[in-house]
């Protein structure tokens, strides 16, 4: 989903479900929102939030997994 609501600046949100062919209880859920905001033509600031979810993940490690990332991007 994208939604420009100024001139030069998106909002923008996504999902994936990825499901294990071999074992129907193993899924996971990748999740996203964040905003890009192009300064120039060809140069954009982008800041968003990447939430990971493993329903069955390895021995000691935790379901979620939240990263946040800001970068700057070349536009062409």
């Amino acid at each position: 989903m994208d939604w420009i609501f100024l001139q030069d600046t998106k909002l923008y949100a996504k999902q994936e479900y990825v499901q294990s062919v071999e074992n129907q209880e193993d899924w996971r859920l990748d999740s996203g929102v964040g905003v890009r905001h192009n300064l120039t033509k060809s140069i954009a600031l982008s800041f968003e939030i990447l939430n990971q979810y493993d329903n069955t993940p390895l021995e000691g490690n935790q379901k979620d997994d939240i990263t946040m990332i800001g970068s700057v991007g070349y536009n062409f």
